[in-house]
């Protein structure tokens, strides 16, 4: 339509037409000055021709929202409300209102979701005062799973960010709690056995996901966050399932055993082996010889 505007304003004939349409090549269209001149004049005559012009379609422009709105309250009482304005730019264009981005979100915390869910941003080494190398030599281990994370299915869910964050820090993740374990991170319903033995042991320290992203954001050691905060378990997790039935350790500990490796009992386990061992089968008892007659 930028076209048929220009020439609606042309009195005179085929050569004036053709200037303007030689005045916008290369800037609305292209390819007139490539013409023959037989072809060039039949370009000219369809231009000429009013009934071949596009129809020019005005935008609407839309509605200014005006705090004179209203709405009915409680009771059927008319209220007024204010709800946001269409801004505009100086260029006329319709400016889109940002959403506003929380304190938490900024710095990459735990932040709620539309859906009322906790979202959680996992750290990044040198981003927004993360410490690079902050688990730089640490041994690791994960356990339980890790919705907030996302990722993955099943026993799995969430592991493989969590590992990814880790690694991106220095830390090595390994797959069971050993003696040179530093830290055992806990997500929901982790396992048994793996939290009694990081209780256990002198060296490990158990934690949650959290209080790993804080200290990795470094605003507090891991060490003031347990003691401020120790990691309390409502729930372990009932392990894989086979033909025999779930091979989750908690259901043969006694309950001092699960309150202990939950954190909510200070007693101390020396055997993180709670699965029972099957009894011992009794001796068959030999018949005594007989003598042997004369």
């Amino acid at each position: 339509s930028k076209i048929w505007l220009g020439l609606e304003t042309i009195v005179g004939g085929e050569k004036e037409f053709e200037d303007m349409l030689a005045s916008m090549n290369e800037v609305l269209f292209c390819g007139l000055s490539e013409l023959t001149a037989a072809n060039r004049k039949a370009v000219v005559q369809v231009a000429m021709d009013k009934s071949n012009w596009a129809k020019l379609v005005k935008k609407k422009e839309p509605p200014v929202i005006t705090p004179s709105a209203t709405k009915i309250g409680e009771g059927g009482v008319v209220q007024a409300c204010a709800p946001p304005r269409v801004a505009r730019g100086a260029d006329g264009m319709l400016i889109k209102p940002q959403t506003p981005v929380s304190a938490q979100a900024a710095k990459g915390e735990m932040v709620a979701s539309a859906g009322g869910k906790a979202k959680f941003i996992i750290p990044v080494p040198g981003v927004d005062g993360c410490p690079p190398g902050s688990l730089a030599g640490k041994k690791v281990v994960l356990t339980g799973i890790f919705p907030e994370v996302g990722g993955g299915a099943g026993l799995e869910l969430g592991k493989a960010k969590v590992k990814l964050m880790v690694e991106s820090f220095g830390g090595k993740v390994t797959g069971s709690v050993s003696g040179v374990t530093d830290y055992l991170i806990t997500g929901q319903e982790p396992g048994f056995s793996k939290v009694t033995k990081a209780r256990n042991s002198g060296r490990c320290t158990v934690v949650s996901l959290q209080q790993m992203a804080t200290y990795l954001r470094g605003k507090k050691s891991l060490e003031a966050s347990v003691q401020e905060e120790p990691v309390k378990i409502s729930s372990f997790s009932r392990g894989y399932c086979s033909s025999a039935g779930y091979n989750c350790l908690a259901q043969f500990a006694s309950a001092a055993q699960i309150a202990y490796a939950a954190g909510t009992a200070p007693a101390a386990i020396t055997n993180s082996n709670v699965r029972p061992k099957p009894p011992k089968k009794a001796k068959a008892v030999k018949p005594a010889k007989t003598a042997a007659l004369p």
